[in-house]
């Protein structure tokens, strides 16, 4: 196996390793500030060990995902020959002015893709990549990347943002200002914090939960709000990737969550516009039909309501679809504000406004906020979207993508009756919500990106030109954008926090189906939390990681996509802020450094460092929302710099032009 510290990296200091699987690398690089060590302790655990010693300094703590070198070759000898340039701009471009290490993990071996190679391919488990001591050579490939850095329109007009929170205003929460002591500690208040929380609290135990701004503010604040078992096309790929008993114990475990939140609709009489739906998979062309009949098939073997249908009640024709029946749509803030005040009347506490920023493992655990206050407590549950304490690395599992809506009132009988999505057409979802004067309110989701990659009001003017054109003479009064994570392997995230963990959980990767999802994940940390273990509990362990050893394509051509961003956009800048016009906003180099630049609508400039406080990509402006987005992680920023969604817990810095 080749050395990964390669000739383009000879002026940093030795970099030494012994062969895969058990391999130790070391290596030492000169500073400023002196000399820094780090080291990554030998097996396939290291990384995820949180007592291992840093793979950085302490200024500078974070891991790099990028593919290189073994990578490069691993992606050739499976076919991802697309992945090349940017496996070679990772390697030949790092900036001089990044402080950061690089850290590439890949599985061990894998099947082979190519027909002409047969048996496993194998790979190197854990390896380092010392930073280069000095401004490299830019490669022949970055002109080829774009630069989503320009906002030069202003926001649509009627944007009246997301209608459940329009529609549900909450109760205020405050900050927590001292220390506490409870049985479980929950960070972050969306659907699976808000659930686990409450599912525990039913269980007699103490429970505190914590959100950095409002509950149900964030995600599931602007979710589309479908409860259902259909998740587009995953059963077949669970049974082609894994196995029927997969299949068969996602169909279960999703569909026990529906029916939860029956159950406590009624329970609780909770008024959130509870509908009971029959929910659609659709294709309009030929080729995609055996997708959609696999997927009926697959669904109907795991135990669901399934079948394939040649039409549905659209206004517009499709070529097939899966249909899945009694599924149900719901008032998600509705809903959760019900929970929550239920859960506080059984003891339960809420602090709205309290950002955590950092957590001790142990017995018992320990919880710090931005305030200083400390929480102690027992177990700790992380469901803040993107996990903000990540040591098991799904930064690298987990794939960010957003998702824009468009809505507007309907006269109740042109209801399609049903929930539907496609993943044709850069993928469109349309459903319907009772509006209080007897319409329907039509809500369309579409037109999904990486976040900082794409003009979102191009993409909003696409998305209203389709509803325009199927649904004629709806005026669209709300629009708002919503944004989940992927993993690789398509199953959520859903268990103990790392591979060491025994009191420190996390929920994410819900990939687009958070309410069921949420739900489903609050069920299950309920029981671990207690000393239970449902039957699909290993489904979903986040500690799968080396077991799914089928998914290395998918997971190496994400760590290539996020490492074409880190290096890719630091070769990308505007000239002068002179560039920029009001409500618009770019990144310019000056100084050496890249500067995140907006321009409001009175001309005052607004600078900010462009590197996300994550890992240290370079943030892109979003001018639809007025917002800095990351393109490697999901994170986002106010123009002001503010944190508007992780993982990234710190604003960017302002800085002086």
């Amino acid at each position: 196996m080749n050395p990964v510290c390669r000739r383009a990296y000879s002026d940093a200091a030795p970099c030494a390793l012994t062969a895969a699987p058990a391999m130790t690398v070391t290596g030492t690089q000169a500073r400023a500030s002196g000399e820094v060590e780090a080291r990554l302790g030998s097996g396939p655990r290291a990384l995820a060990d949180p007592a291992a010693e840093p793979v950085a300094d302490a200024d500078h703590g974070r891991h790099v995902p990028v593919v290189v070198d073994q990578a490069e070759e691993l992606l050739t000898r499976t076919g991802v020959e697309e992945q090349r340039s940017s496996l070679r701009l990772l390697r030949g471009a790092l900036d001089a002015d990044s402080p950061l290490w690089v850290v590439v993990t890949v599985r061990s071996e894998f099947p082979s893709t190519d027909p002409d190679r047969a048996g496993p391919i194998e790979a190197v488990d854990e390896a380092l990549v010392l930073e280069p001591p000095s401004r490299s050579r830019l490669p022949e490939t970055a002109g080829r990347m774009g630069w989503p850095g320009r906002g030069t329109r202003p926001p649509m007009e009627n944007n009246r943002g997301s209608y459940w929170i329009e529609t549900a205003p909450g109760t205020a929460h405050p900050p927590l200002d001292r220390d506490l002591d409870v049985d479980v500690v929950v960070v972050g208040a969306g659907i699976a914090g808000i659930s686990t929380a409450y599912e525990v609290a039913r269980l007699g135990r103490s429970v505190a939960l914590l959100e950095a701004g409002t509950v149900a503010g964030g995600v599931t604040g602007h979710t589309t709000a479908k409860v259902s078992v259909l998740h587009t096309l995953v059963y077949d790929k669970l049974r082609r990737t894994r196995n029927e008993e997969a299949a068969r114990l996602y169909a279960v475990s999703q569909s026990e969550a529906v029916e939860r939140a029956a159950e406590l609709v009624e329970e609780l009489g909770i008024a959130c516009d509870w509908e009971r739906r029959d929910s659609y998979t659709y294709v309009h062309g030929q080729k995609q039909v055996p997708q959609v009949r696999a997927e009926a098939e697959a669904a109907r073997a795991a135990g669901l309501p399934a079948e394939f249908v040649g039409e549905t009640p659209l206004p517009y024709p499709v070529t097939g679809a899966v249909r899945v029946t009694g599924q149900a749509q719901f008032h998600p803030r509705k809903y959760l504000l019900a929970l929550v005040d239920d859960f506080v009347a059984r003891g339960g506490q809420v602090f709205e406004h309290t950002p955590v920023v950092g957590l001790r493992e142990g017995e018992p655990c320990r919880v710090t906020t931005e305030s200083g206050a400390t929480v102690t407590a027992r177990d700790v549950v992380v469901a803040t979207h993107y996990p903000i304490f990540d040591r098991s690395m799904a930064f690298a599992r987990l794939s960010s993508h957003r998702e824009l809506v468009v809505a507007g009132p309907m006269d109740a009988d042109r209801d399609p009756d049903g929930m539907y999505i496609t993943p044709d057409e850069g993928k469109r979802s349309v459903r319907t919500a009772p509006l209080e004067d007897g319409r329907r309110l039509l809500i369309i989701t579409g037109e999904g990106f990486t976040p900082g990659t794409a003009d979102t009001d191009e993409r909003f003017e696409r998305l209203s030109a389709w509803a325009n054109e199927r649904f004629p003479g709806v005026p669209l009064t709300h629009r708002w954008a919503t944004q989940d994570n992927s993993p690789t392997d398509t199953v959520p995230l859903v268990g103990p926090l790392h591979q060491r963990a025994e009191h420190a959980y996390v929920v994410t990767g819900f990939g687009g189906w958070g309410m069921s999802g949420g739900i489903m994940a609050g069920r299950l940390l309920s029981d671990l939390l207690t000393g239970g273990r449902p039957a699909w509990a290993d489904l979903y362990d986040p500690r799968r990681l080396r077991t799914v050893a089928r998914e290395a394509p998918a997971f190496l051509q994400h760590q290539a996509k996020v490492g074409m961003h880190f290096i890719g956009d630091r070769l990308h800048s505007l000239d002068s802020a002179d560039e920029i016009p009001p409500g618009g906003g770019g990144v310019v180099r000056t100084g050496g450094r890249q500067v995140a630049v907006h321009r409001d609508d009175s001309g005052r400039l607004h600078a900010l460092s462009a590197r996300c406080t994550h890992m240290g990509c370079i943030v892109a402006f979003n001018s639809a929302e007025r917002s800095w987005d990351c393109p490697c992680h999901g994170s986002r920023f106010d123009v002001d710099g503010k944190v508007v969604q992780g993982p990234a817990t710190k604003p960017l810095e302002r800085r002086e032009l």
